[in-house]
């Protein structure tokens, strides 16, 4: 049992050093996305919750009806938890900056920003843990003020390349020393 943990932790190890984000540039344009393994890897657990519910239906006790919602958890979990990191991405360019996160999606063109309003707030989980949540207040030329939320791990990576930017085209950036903190919490 020993020997299978430890096989366990070194390969999830390995996966955590192997990274959850990954970066391409294509030319002037740099896409953070999710690492295509952590999706196969939650369809692979998906694949395998479903594999024993049918394994425990059919042939483990046949009369018992326990081994259809394991079955049931695997297809659904498994399939609802592999679309989601499906959905996270950012894209960055000289000319503007997206984050996509589920179904949230928000684009700035660098031209139209008059100033960003780093900002954090706090909250407690159901557990009663304190939770940090940081977003940039972009205020337009408009006068407008767009609230994006920054705290995800695709839109952190992307983050020093977006106050790089901003920094070269005289964009203000208040409270930017939330950036710092905001960096300094773990991205895989």
């Amino acid at each position: 049992m020993l020997q299978k943990l430890n096989f366990g932790i070194t390969g999830l190890a390995i996966l955590m050093l192997a990274g959850c984000v990954q970066q391409v540039v294509d030319g002037d344009k740099t896409v953070y996305s999710v690492a295509i393994w952590v999706p196969c890897l939650t369809a692979g657990f998906g694949l395998a919750v479903f594999l024993y519910g049918l394994w425990f239906a059919a042939f483990r006790n046949p009369r018992n009806w326990c081994g259809y919602p394991i079955m049931a958890l695997g297809l659904i979990g498994g399939g609802f938890m592999t679309w989601i990191p499906l959905r996270d991405q950012t894209i960055v360019d000289p000319q503007h900056f997206e984050i996509h996160a589920g179904n949230y999606h928000h684009s700035v063109q660098f031209a139209e920003l008059e100033s960003i309003n780093v900002r954090r707030t706090e909250s407690t989980d159901s557990k009663g843990r304190l939770v940090q949540h940081y977003y940039f207040d972009c205020r337009l030329k408009t006068g407008k003020v767009a609230q994006i939320a920054v705290g995800g791990d695709v839109a952190k990576a992307a983050l020093p390349q977006i106050v790089e930017l901003c920094r070269s085209k005289a964009i203000p950036i208040t409270n930017d020393e939330l950036i710092d903190d905001l960096l300094s919490e773990t991205v895989f």
